[in-house]
Parts: structure tokens; C-alpha cells; sequence
């Protein structure tokens, strides 16, 4: 019998939506203290301004280090589970229960101890928000998908720091914490009404099931009855370079005995296409890591600017790729990730170098009495621009179906290819 709701609960607009919030929410909760972070750490907390800078990286690069440990036993756990909806859960009472010690902090340790718990959560969320993707999207609409999906989780990034720099200066402290908890509301109810197919049909046989039923597929008539229909109609490559996730996999000659599937992490370190969009990532969050370590202080000290402005500064680094995303997620689809990617890199230099000139006293036009705090905007929203191009093409490299068929992967392996989040 199908549950209440089941149509419209497990429509793939609902879920892509839950998800999107999810992604949404994470990336909200994680740039929202970035702003706040010395007033907690100074005022709050009694931090020596000078150990400011210490505190703030340390606090920062713990998040990203428990975000990469967990990741592995958190995509096994997701692959092994029933459904989606399950971890997507669990995933949400780590994220309340984090902010809830985060925002409470009376210590330095119980706010390090939030900010694991937050790291937990968030690793959890993005690695199973784009394993729902890949099992409710098909391959050609995974850039469109995965380009809306970025968007609202740079929307997540613009929006924290601005929404906690402005309530603090404003409002205070505590009014500040009240828009991460709208924000997790809304997310609980999404994830709550989301409705998997296998969770309101169980009597719906899953794809294994079927596959390995004679009775499941019977050709039509007037059809060559030897004729291979899925490899007929499902193509085994596409323009862009990668393979569809229906493709199927090479047939093993019987002659060769028993197929010798590597396992999962070793066919990942073979695989160049998937190693080097791991380095993708990991070099994009090495550069936004820095942003947020350092931008903060740099601009206080420097421009001597206040929470709210640092985080309207943040708005015009995230704003542009927010307005982007969808229209590079599409441009993905129809010229392939790595042109559009390999362009963002080498604009991006440039501009990375060109950064940390204003505010100083090498030339004349950079110094924060005549144009250093223009070019340090401009800068900002040039390398906002550029991010767009470069943010997302080593996740989409990981999570379409290329790789499932390419390294012979098994659909109870999706999870485990979304590791590393964009």
C-alpha cells in the first residue's frame, strides 16, 4: 500500500529540493560564524586578540580535517543503509546538536567540540544529499542539477556571514543565533516530508531485483528477439567524455574464468579522471579555506572594517557564483567540465596574487588611503566570478555515471563517490 502523500512526497522536484536546502543549510551553518568568530573568541570567550588569528585557523582547519576523516565511513554507512531518508536524518540531529554547543560555548574546548560535530554533520549531508542526486537525475541533467544545487549552497555561503555580521552589529549576539535555527527548521521539514520510492512502494522490486527477474523486460513484438535492448537504446559514451550511469559494463569473457573486480579505493587511485578531480577540489577548498581564515582579520586590521561590513565583502565573493552556477551547470552539459574548469584556473592565478596588493605600501594606488580598498573589492569580485567556473567540475567528474561504468562500480557504491563535496 502506498504511504500518505506518496506521489507528490516522492516527486524528483521534492527531492531535489530537500536537497538543495540540505547543501543550502550546511554551507549556511559553516560560513556563519565566520564573521561573529572573534567577537565569540575575544569577548565571549576572553581570547588575547593577539592568539585571535591562532584560534580561528585551528577552528577552521579542524572542521575540514573531521569533514575528511569521516567521509569514508559515512558514504559506507550511506551505500548500506535502505534508503536515503535515513542518514539524511541522523545527519540533521548531528547538525542541531553541533550549533546548539556552538552557539552555548563557554569554553574553548566545547566550541572546538561543536564545531566537530558540525564538521560530522555536514560531511554527512553533502555526501548523501549527492547520492539522492544521482539516484533521482538522470546522467544528461546531472550539470543542470548539480549547477542549481551549487548555487543555493553558495547562496548558503553568502548568506551566513552577511546575515551573522549584520545581527551581530546590529541586533546583538543572541538574535544573531535565531537565523540558523529558521534555517534548520525548515530544513527538518523537507527532510521529514521527503518520501524515497523504495520507502512507499515496498512492494516495488528494486533494480537488482529486476534485472536479475527473466520475466521483467520482454521484447516487443516485431523486435529481433537476440537483439541486446538495453545496449541498444542506451548509448555507452556521450560528447562530453563521460559515460552514461546506465551504461553497462564490459562482458567478461567466460573463458577467462571468474571476474576480478578491484576494490573500490584501488580502482579510484588508478583512475586519472578521478584523482585529478579530487585535486580540483581539494585545491578550491585550500584557497576558501584561507578566505575565511584570514579575510576576517585582514580586513579589520587593515581597512579597520566591522562584522557587518567583512560580511558584505564575503557577499560579493560568494554573490556572483550564486548567479552563475546554473548558467555554467548548463554550459557544462553542452561543452564538457574540463575547458570551462582549466580556463577557471588560469584567470584565477592572477587575481589570487593580485589579492593581497591592496593594503599595502608597495605602490601608491594600493594603499587603504587612496584606491587599496577598491581594488581589494574588485579583486574580490573578480575571484568571485572566476570561482564559478572552477567550483563543481571535480564533483561533477566524481558523481556522474562515467565513473560507475568506466571503474565497473556497483550501484551500492554511489555514495562512496561523493567523498570529497564540492
Amino acid at each position: 500500500m502506498d504511504a500518505w502523500g506518496y506521489r507528490w512526497r516522492s516527486a524528483k522536484p521534492l527531492i531535489i529540493t530537500t536537497v538543495t536546502i540540505a547543501l543550502f543549510a550546511e554551507a549556511f551553518l559553516y560560513s556563519f560564524i565566520i564573521p561573529i568568530l572573534s567577537y565569540m573568541l575575544e569577548v565571549r570567550l576572553n581570547i588575547d586578540p593577539s592568539e585571535t588569528q591562532w584560534y580561528t585557523t585551528a577552528l577552521l582547519t579542524l572542521h575540514g580535517l573531521v569533514a575528511l576523516v569521516v567521509a569514508p565511513p559515512i558514504a559506507h554507512f550511506t551505500d548500506k543503509t535502505p534508503n536515503r531518508k535515513t542518514p539524511f536524518l541522523i545527519s540533521l540531529a548531528a547538525s542541531l546538536v553541533g550549533t546548539y554547543l556552538v552557539a552555548l560555548s563557554s569554553s574553548v574546548w566545547v566550541l572546538y567540540l561543536g564545531r566537530v560535530v558540525q564538521g560530522v554533520a555536514g560531511s554527512a549531508s553533502w555526501i548523501v544529499g549527492y547520492a539522492t542526486l544521482a539516484d533521482n537525475v538522470r546522467q544528461e541533467d546531472m550539470g543542470k542539477a548539480m549547477g542549481v544545487t551549487t548555487a543555493f549552497s553558495l547562496l548558503g555561503l553568502v548568506a551566513g556571514p552577511t546575515i551573522s555580521g549584520t545581527l551581530l552589529q546590529l541586533l546583538g549576539y543572541w538574535t544573531a543565533w535565531t537565523a540558523p535555527l529558521a534555517v534548520l527548521v525548515l530544513n527538518f521539514i523537507f527532510r521529514l516530508v521527503m518520501l524515497e520510492r523504495r520507502d512507499g512502494l515496498s512492494h516495488v522490486p528494486g533494480p537488482r531485483a529486476v534485472a536479475s527477474s527473466p520475466s521483467t523486460v520482454s521484447p516487443r513484438v516485431g523486435e529481433p528477439q537476440g537483439q541486446d535492448e538495453v545496449s541498444a537504446l542506451l548509448p555507452s559514451s556521450s560528447s562530453h567524455g563521460y559515460l552514461s550511469f546506465n551504461a553497462e559494463p564490459p562482458k567478461a569473457d567466460p573463458s577467462d574464468g571468474p571476474e576480478q573486480r578491484p576494490g573500490f579505493y584501488a580502482a579510484m587511485l588508478r583512475e586519472p579522471r578521478i584523482l585529478t578531480g579530487a585535486a580540483n577540489i581539494l585545491l578550491l577548498y585550500i584557497i576558501t579555506a584561507g578566505f575565511s581564515t584570514t579575510l576576517p582579520l585582514h580586513m579589520r586590521r587593515i581597512f579597520h572594517w566591522e562584522s557587518m561590513t567583512v560580511g558584505l565583502i564575503f557577499l560579493g565573493l560568494q554573490l556572483p557564483q550564486v548567479i552563475l552556477s546554473p548558467l555554467v551547470g548548463f554550459l557544462r552539459d553542452r561543452l564538457g567540465y574540463r575547458y570551462l574548469t582549466t580556463v577557471g584556473w588560469i584567470i584565477l592565478a592572477p587575481l589570487l596574487c593580485l589579492l593581497g596588493v591592496p593594503g599595502s605600501t608597495t605602490f601608491s594606488w594600493s594603499r587603504p588611503e587612496t584606491h587599496g580598498k577598491a581594488t581589494f573589492v574588485t579583486c574580490i569580485a573578480g575571484i568571485g566570478v572566476i570561482l564559478s567556473l572552477v567550483r563543481g567540475g571535480g564533483a561533477l567528474q566524481m558523481t556522474v555515471g562515467s565513473q560507475l561504468s568506466r571503474l565497473n562500480l556497483q550501484p551500492d557504491e554511489v555514495a562512496s563517490t561523493t567523498l570529497i563535496h564540492p
